[in-house]
């Protein structure tokens, strides 16, 4: 995902915010998000940016936050796609500026656990289009198919009695 398209989907997402976070939140998170990206600015321009512990402790608050909502809440499939694009946008600021360990591992967590998630719900959606087929060729199952299972499980029968003679 392009730098454009991460902004583009985060602003998408606040913009049209539905209630899936509250206002207070939102507050917060376009606070971080302008320091976010005159950092980035500012170090694409001169290679440096103003080291403000106090922005740094809001945006790992902020990260903190939608990991706990990670968690502990369902997740709509447009907050997915804001997570994704939140985390490549912080991984990316903080591997140029901080550094620092624990927002690394806390948003590959977000990362890892939105696509695991987002894995989970297409094998669900293959197995049920699987298993309608599957409803769909046993009502159509014709007869030889049921003798052919009944001979299958007769000589399977017949194969343990003879494993237990021996």
């Amino acid at each position: 995902m392009t730098f454009e398209e991460t902004k583009r989907i985060i602003r998408e997402f606040i913009e049209s915010n539905q209630n899936i976070i509250s206002e207070d939140r939102c507050k917060d998170l376009n606070k971080i998000l302008k320091v976010i990206y005159e950092d980035l600015r500012s170090l694409s321009k001169n290679g440096q940016f103003e080291d403000n512990p106090t922005s740094f402790q809001d945006i790992l608050n902020v990260v903190v936050w939608i990991s706990q909502i990670v968690l502990t809440g369902p997740l709509s499939d447009k907050f997915s796609t804001f997570i994704i694009a939140f985390s490549e946008l912080v991984f990316n600021w903080n591997n140029n500026a901080y550094k620092d360990s624990t927002i690394s591992v806390l948003v590959r967590f977000l990362t890892n656990t939105i696509n695991s998630r987002n894995d989970t719900l297409k094998a669900i959606q293959y197995m049920k289009n699987a298993q309608d087929k599957i409803d769909v060729m046993t009502s159509w199952s014709p007869a030889a198919f049921d003798i052919a299972i009944a001979y299958v499980d007769e000589q399977l029968k017949i194969n343990e009695e003879q494993k237990g003679v021996v």
